[in-house]
């Protein structure tokens, strides 16, 4: 950083005005850059802005439009999506733009389909990511379209990345699965860290979110041990490749506890560093600690996350995050306090809402299942049945088996007849392997 400062100090005592105005952006771009992988955003932006302005001077619209794409970027970073969009979208129009700029268009593209998936609008992130992997095509995997500085990780890797987990949030696993396995293979060929890092955690985050929690651990793994090599080497403010550090170890965290390691898992959260709440899906990584900390039954800390990833989920307009946010709380209140029936079902219902209006169909099982499961412990064994029903015909079409044999479990139990499941020595295999505390 330091040396991008001195640059842009040469650049202004340079003796031809127009090479020192020029190399004054291209600095000024670059120093935003590098501010910003380290998470000082504002300082980011202040610099895109000065580039700007100075790219406008010059009357220069190739470098403005880069600058301002680059303020696009920052701000989807720290969660102001709405603004992300309409600069992404100035960026586009500012001539010559579009087709007649390839690199540029395909780097904005790679900022909707960020803006898109952090909002919840999973169709819309799916539809921009494919349109914009196909003239990434005709770029070698290690030559990325634009300036490499202006994100960690290239288009081709990023893009895919991002639409695997937007699959995952629509129930499209073998998609998300292939578009995940793409990635790695992209991956190996650039062989460096971030880019491998990104994929093998986009593709175990699509298997644990398909349930499979063994092959999410193998993928999880290897993205821990690359994001492990980051935590010495910076300070402060997380974000890029330092967020997804803390992603990763939370994902990696949940799919332990998934698999009954809930002591390790409990380490990987704890190792999660408090961060600020407006970076990028940060919201969906509090949900993720949360689920691990009621898998460890401390539902006190895990209503505290959930809410607090309530209140920015609804800040930053991020529904898809405020769904997932919602299931979180109604199943703390199901196990924290059986006797919240109302209460519990309420948040259910709410996410229910929202994961149906944004098509996610795995959440839209789950919220039917753990509905079922309070239904159940609470005597209305007829409208468990009801919600479970619905909820078992989903994990089946998604292919979702441990959430299956999970629902499966509860389906047997109430055809066994629950009303003999309190009393004494009387407690099925159900009530055993699903304790509620």
């Amino acid at each position: 950083m330091a040396c991008y400062s001195e640059a842009l100090d040469v650049s202004r005592q340079l003796s031809s005005p127009r090479g020192a105005d020029v190399a004054i952006v291209d600095v000024q771009l670059e120093l935003g850059s590098v501010l910003h992988n380290c998470g000082d955003i504002e300082r980011a932006l202040d610099h895109y802005r000065d580039a700007e302005a100075e790219a406008a001077a010059l009357g220069d619209p190739e470098r403005v439009a880069w600058a301002v794409a680059a303020m696009s970027y920052a701000h989807t970073s720290v969660g102001q999506h709405r603004t992300a969009t309409e600069l992404a979208h100035r960026a586009l129009a500012i001539p010559p733009g579009g087709a007649d700029e390839p690199a540029l268009w395909i780097w904005v593209q790679h900022n909707l389909v960020r803006t898109a998936y952090a909002t919840g609008d999973y169709q819309a992130c799916v539809s921009v990511a494919r349109a914009a992997l196909d003239p990434l095509a005709a770029y070698p995997p290690d030559e990325p379209p634009g300036p490499a500085l202006l994100t960690p990780i290239i288009p081709s890797i990023g893009i895919r990345g991002l639409l695997a987990l937007a699959l995952s949030a629509l129930g499209q696993f073998n998609d998300a699965l292939a578009e995940g396995a793409e990635a790695v293979r992209i991956a190996e060929k650039v062989n460096r860290s971030p880019e491998l890092a990104w994929a093998n955690y986009c593709l175990g985050r699509a298997a644990l979110e398909q349930g499979n929690a063994e092959q999410a651990i193998e993928y999880l793994e290897r993205a821990f041990a690359l994001t492990r090599e980051w935590e010495l080497a910076t300070r402060g403010p997380r974000t890029g490749p330092r967020l997804l550090a803390d992603f990763t170890a939370a994902t990696l965290g949940l799919a332990h506890a998934a698999t009954g390691r809930l002591a390790s898992a409990n380490s990987l959260v704890a190792a999660v560093t408090a961060a600020n709440a407006r970076q990028f899906c940060f919201v969906r990584l509090l949900d993720i600690q949360g689920s691990v900390l009621l898998a460890a039954q401390r539902f006190d800390e895990a209503a505290s996350i959930a809410t607090a990833a309530l209140e920015a989920a609804r800040a930053q307009r991020e529904r898809g995050h405020e769904a997932w946010a919602l299931r979180l709380l109604g199943e703390v209140a199901g196990r924290r306090r059986p006797g919240s029936v109302d209460t519990a079902l309420g948040f259910f219902d709410k996410a229910f809402a929202l994961a149906d209006r944004l098509q996610m169909r795995p959440l839209l099982a789950r919220c039917r299942l753990e509905r079922a499961e309070v239904l159940y412990h609470a005597g209305r064994h007829d409208e468990a049945g009801q919600s479970l029903a619905l909820a078992i015909d989903g994990f089946r079409s998604m292919e979702m088996r441990a959430w299956l044999r999970r629902a499966e479990a509860l389906g047997e139990a109430l055809d066994a007849g629950r009303q003999r499941a309190t009393a004494p020595g009387g407690h099925s295999t159900f009530l055993r392997e699903n304790p509620r505390r």
